[in-house]
């Protein structure tokens, strides 16, 4: 099937369907926190999987749109002190890998995620157009590479761009990072904050 075609899933929905199946393994013993988690069946499998770094993004560069007071503001996440807009994720086993959106404070209307108030980039934008053509983020879930990846660590670049075009405006959201693994099957999760002004 092709990838393009395939529908891209709710994050609430996959979270919930992840909170359900581990709520049905009971015979795992979990030890866990917000970035990794190690799952042990009867002595024998052993299940690790991790996405990093979580937390606040700060921002890196603000980009004009000409002279009109019309931005985009580009955040990246932190290692440290350090703004590398690096997610890794590391699995001993395939796994399949989600992030998307939710906005908790978003004023005016043009900041909400619906009017693509939230972009994200593989690379970091020089220019308000080239931010302006990259995809927007939302809760409908994008694909962490394939639909399902080989064991091993991949790392992957992600800019978020915030475009703020009537001021006063305020923005609180998070970007949520979600990756299972099949068997035995487990998740981590990762959150990103991103916050205007």
């Amino acid at each position: 099937m092709n990838m393009r075609n395939r529908p891209r899933p709710n994050i609430r929905s996959w979270i919930a369907l992840v909170a359900m199946l581990g709520a049905l393994l009971p015979i795992f013993s979990v030890e866990a926190d917000s970035t990794q988690a190690t799952v042990t069946l009867s002595g024998t499998i052993v299940s690790k999987l991790t996405i990093s770094p979580c937390g606040t993004a700060g921002l890196v560069t603000a980009l004009q749109n000409g002279k009109k007071d019309d931005w985009y503001y580009v955040y990246a996440v932190k290692a440290g002190t350090a703004q590398q807009a690096k997610i890794t994720v590391g699995s001993n086993a395939p796994w399949t890998g989600l992030f998307a959106a939710s906005a908790l404070t978003a004023k005016p209307a043009t900041m909400r995620l619906d009017h693509d108030a939230l972009r994200y980039s593989t690379f970091l934008p020089t220019s308000f157009a080239q931010a302006d053509a990259q995809p927007a983020l939302s809760q409908n879930a994008n694909f962490l590479g394939g639909y399902v990846n080989p064991a091993g660590a991949y790392t992957y670049t992600h800019y978020y761009l915030l475009h703020v075009k009537n001021k006063p405006a305020q923005f609180y959201g998070i970007v949520t990072y979600a990756a299972g693994q099949y068997f035995p099957f487990f998740t981590a999760l990762c959150q990103v904050t991103i916050s205007y002004p």
